[in-house]
């Protein structure tokens, strides 16, 4: 193969390539589980969470 053993700029540009995605990765699942352990706490716990303020709040009250 032509190029097979040569490593140059195409090779340092896939591997940072191969890095980013890697990070973009991690980086969105840790958002996402952060993202859906805030909402199942505020779900599961309605009145410490927002009792005073926010959709969660009002929602307490109006039931109330």
């Amino acid at each position: 193969m032509a190029g097979a053993g040569k490593t140059g700029d195409g090779e340092d540009r896939r591997s940072e390539t191969m890095v980013r995605f890697v990070a973009t990765v991690i980086v969105s699942t840790m958002m996402a589980a952060i993202t859906a352990w805030a909402l199942s706490y505020a779900m599961l716990t309605p009145e410490r969470v927002g009792a005073t303020h926010g959709a969660a709040g009002s929602l307490q009250r109006a039931r109330s």
